[in-house]
């Protein structure tokens, strides 16, 4: 019995043995508590890195979408001058075709109803060969008054003739008039009224000439010139003698704004 009783009695554990278990259990307490701090802190800069890299990516979003938006507003600009061009592009050979197409005609302030008693062509035969006494083979293919209506002269308050139209089968017809036009026409009135001839031209260059008159004639004729007048021909120009030179000179308006570009 006696023996019995000693193999179910408890071990004891010695001051020692506590001492050194409680020990190992403090320095595992702090090794657990450094492991949370360093985790701790671990997270907390994953988390900062985490939220610098949010605030970066939705700044570079917001950048991308300025930038689509420019973009978008430079494309519409580059497609806007683009057409804008293209539409120079189509004026400038519209208006090319208009003078190629009347190249051989002039046009002339002859008086209302003077076709009265005969059309259009050949009162113009008429006034070319007996008014003018120009030489005959000017060839007149057709001649007709415009359609717009009779408008009013400002200056002397009565109504300006509708121009007639010639259509002449050579452009060297065309130059034979048009040279003899101001001494055969000039202190010869026909029906009591002076007439006027000059090319016929498409409504820039019409423009060009008007401008050419308005801003730039009189101050060539105020330079020392022997004279300045503004020629038929495409595109305007004004052509000018100055007494100091023996060449002729010229100016048109788009040798101006090339030379202001």
């Amino acid at each position: 019995m006696r023996s019995g009783n000693k193999l179910h009695q408890q071990p004891t554990m010695s001051a020692e043995n506590f001492a050194e278990l409680s020990r190992l259990v403090k320095v595992l307490a702090e090794k657990i508590d450094r492991l949370k701090a360093f985790s701790q802190s671990c997270h907390d800069e994953i988390y900062a890195k985490l939220t610098t890299l949010e605030t970066s990516t939705n700044e570079l979003s917001a950048g991308l979408e300025g930038l689509n938006q420019e973009l978008e507003t430079f494309k519409q600009t580059v497609e806007k001058k683009a057409d804008r061009a293209k539409m120079e592009q189509l004026k400038k050979k519209l208006d090319e075709m208009v003078i190629c197409s009347k190249r051989n005609n002039i046009i002339w302030n002859i008086p209302e109803g003077a076709e009265k008693d005969s059309s259009c062509l050949e009162l113009v035969i008429k006034i070319l060969y007996e008014h003018m006494s120009l030489q005959e083979g000017i060839e007149v293919m057709r001649a007709h008054r415009t359609n717009i209506k009779r408008w009013e002269n400002t200056t002397h308050g009565a109504s300006l003739p509708r121009p007639i139209h010639v259509y002449l089968l050579r452009y060297t017809n065309k130059e034979y008039v048009l040279h003899n036009a101001a001494s055969k026409l000039r202190d010869n009135p026909f029906q009591e009224a002076n007439l006027y001839i000059s090319d016929d031209v498409s409504k820039s260059v019409r423009e060009e000439r008007k401008k050419l008159k308005e801003s730039h004639l009189g101050e060539f004729r105020e330079r020392d010139v022997h004279f300045a007048y503004i020629s038929w021909s495409v595109p305007a120009w004004v052509i000018y003698k100055e007494n100091s030179e023996s060449k002729l000179k010229t100016f048109c308006l788009q040798a101006e704004e090339a030379n202001t570009n």
